[in-house]
């Protein structure tokens, strides 16, 4: 006769076994890396979320940032923020793995040791580089608006017109530059955070906001209907309105001021929607001090990378969404609330992009994303990784969530009289125990770990230390060398501070220039009538006039150049564009003070040409 299971009266709980780690496919040689178990590291393979756990300077970065930067075959996203990562995992991922990989630091400090010249190290990413064209485009901007001025809450009026005012204007630069293909007299406006924040100051034309956007309105007839409400909108309101308005748009925007943050979101090196297409790893490295300035901007770059990376699945399209992406956060909550993420995450894993956020407790998480949202974003997480808390509340509800078991509790009984024969007696009973008591879970000790997994036993296993395994620290190379922004060059172009070449700056043999960095050159279009493009004879005769006219060269002058720089014997004339090419640069050199005789004996033509200018400082 089979007899019935008794069920244990105050739970069962206990720590995995072997089997059950196996089980739950957690011994593979692929995946997220969580910790180790009797020496074996574990991973969470397939598409599932993680949440770590874990207070400061408890070895989440040796135990689980630095050892995934080092394994993980896709694509990777990570908030970096003392740069470590970068510097210890980014030669990995570049020279072994075969990834793009990049650096964002858009608050950079760096100066050349030499001069002391500011030259911050970044790679750049442009915020509105992802704004489509046609009927696509305003939906795009709203989507960028949300993530700066949030729909909802006590100042959703505000935001809602603030967000109202970036549309006018992104809209605004978005045609310019399209209509600056039609009409070359048009300002060059850069579409970029920077310049929608100088537009909302009357891009220093002194005049009001108010006054700046009539203008455009009364000039810019070409805008369409869709700028023109947005703006309309906006100057509808009173006076002392729009300055509310004004002061809640430009608020979030104050860390464009900045040149660097400018400099380093003025174009795109990468395009986060490439992260499923090609494998690709992303720092986005910001410095402890900046952290709080860097907040808006940290959390856009990740409210895009999910807005355009969920837009298609993969099974749509297999053979282009190849990769899945790991968003690996540290310090999640110091970017404030990602909002498209507590809405999100319970769909973007389709997507193939897996979260990894990691934040300092359970506590924290609730008083930034609230009590509702923070419980959503837990649940989807299948496994979360427990370290030794510090805060009592914390340590209570791990408690809680490890579960009771029961366990056979022995009571004695004394009778107060002396003489009694049963004076004592022994009751054996089932009592309930904490499979660990908050008190030792503040007591786990620095190198253990908690891990818990949907439909599976807890886990008590060990942290990993890559400096102690050879598997890890045998991966760690040189990082990449990230090139230095010509800031200077920057803000040059952005005044629009150009001078002409002097004579000064080209060397005195006219065959190169003497401290003019190459690339603050700028040619300007030559106001001359030039010969087409296919008109050999005519660029003959217009070089040769050329000569004559402004430099009082000979005709044997001219053939002796011609001997000397056409590459084809057989054929009198060059080709035109080297031939023009040859003519101006000669005629440059013998203005600099060259003797035509050494120009042509050397060949050491200058390059700068007739109309030439400098970006001045």
């Amino acid at each position: 006769m089979l007899q019935k299971h008794r069920r244990a009266l105050h739970g069962s709980a206990r720590w995995a076994n072997d089997k059950e780690l196996r089980n739950a496919n957690l011994v593979q040689d692929d995946g997220i890396v969580i910790g180790k178990h009797k020496g074996e590291i574990l991973r969470f393979p397939g598409q599932q979320f993680v949440l770590l756990a874990a207070p400061t300077r408890s070895g989440k970065g040796v135990g689980v940032v630095i050892p995934n930067l080092l394994t993980y075959t896709g694509s990777v996203v990570v908030l970096d923020i003392k740069q470590e990562n970068f510097n210890i995992t980014a030669g990995y991922r570049r020279d072994v793995l075969r990834q793009e990989t990049w650096l964002f630091n858009p608050f950079a400090e760096d100066r050349e040791p030499d001069t002391g010249r500011a030259a911050p190290r970044t790679h750049r990413y442009n915020p509105l580089s992802s704004i489509t064209d046609g009927v696509f485009r305003v939906g795009d901007i709203l989507a960028i608006g949300n993530a700066i001025w949030p729909t909802g809450g006590k100042d959703a009026f505000w935001n809602d017109n603030a967000r109202n005012l970036f549309l006018a204007i992104v809209l605004f630069l978005c045609e310019m530059r399209d209509r600056k293909l039609k009409d070359e007299s048009l300002p060059n406006y850069p579409v970029t955070m920077g310049e929608v924040l100088r537009q909302s100051s009357g891009r220093g034309t002194g005049q009001s906001v108010k006054k700046y956007l009539q203008g455009l309105i009364e000039t810019c007839l070409w805008l369409s209907s869709e700028c023109l409400d947005a703006m309309a909108n906006f100057l509808s309101a009173s006076d002392d309105v729009l300055a509310s308005i004004l002061s809640t748009f430009n608020a979030p925007l104050t860390i464009w001021r900045n040149p660097v943050v400018d400099a380093a979101t003025s174009q795109n090196d990468f395009d986060l929607a490439d992260v499923r297409t090609r494998p690709m790893s992303v720092y986005i490295g910001i410095t402890p001090d900046h952290l709080e300035d860097a907040k808006l901007l940290v959390n856009l770059v990740f409210s895009q990378l999910v807005n355009l990376n969920t837009k298609q699945l993969p099974q749509d399209n297999p053979q282009r969404y190849r990769y899945s992406c790991l968003l690996l956060m540290d310090e999640f909550t110091a970017i404030g609330k990602v909002n498209i993420l507590a809405k999100a995450v319970s769909y973007i894993a389709g997507y193939n992009l897996r979260l990894l956020p990691i934040i300092q407790s359970l506590s924290q998480l609730e008083s930034v994303y609230g009590r509702e949202d923070s419980r959503t974003f837990v649940t989807n997480h299948a496994m979360q990784i427990l370290f030794a808390p510090r805060e009592q509340k914390d340590a209570n509800e791990y408690s809680e969530m490890l579960g009771t078991f029961t366990e056979k509790g022995v009571s004695e009984s004394r009778s107060k009289q002396i003489l009694d024969p049963k004076g004592s007696s022994e009751s054996i009973s089932d009592q309930k125990r904490a499979l660990m008591l908050p008190q030792e879970l503040k007591e786990l000790g620095q190198w253990k770990e908690i891990v818990l997994l949907e439909n599976t036993k807890p886990i008590l296993c060990d942290k990993i230390r890559y400096y102690d395994d050879p598997a890890f620290t045998s991966r760690v190379m040189e990082p990449p060398v990230v090139p230095p922004l010509d800031l200077d060059l920057f803000v040059a172009k952005l005044q629009n501070r150009i001078r002409p070449l002097q004579d000064s700056d080209v060397q005195a043999d006219g065959s190169d220039l003497s401290d003019v960095p190459p690339e603050h050159l700028l040619l300007m279009e030559a106001d001359i009538d030039l010969p087409s493009p296919d008109d050999e004879e005519g660029a003959y005769e217009f070089v040769t006039q050329c000569y004559q006219e402004q430099l009082g060269v000979s005709v044997s002058e001219i053939n002796a150049l011609v001997e000397k720089t056409t590459p084809n014997a057989e054929s009198p004339v060059p080709e035109l564009s080297q031939w023009l090419l040859n003519g101006l640069e000669f005629m440059a050199a013998v203005d600099a003070g060259a003797e035509v005789d050494d120009v042509v004996g050397a060949q050491r033509l200058d390059q700068v040409g007739v109309e030439r200018a400098f970006l001045g400082f």
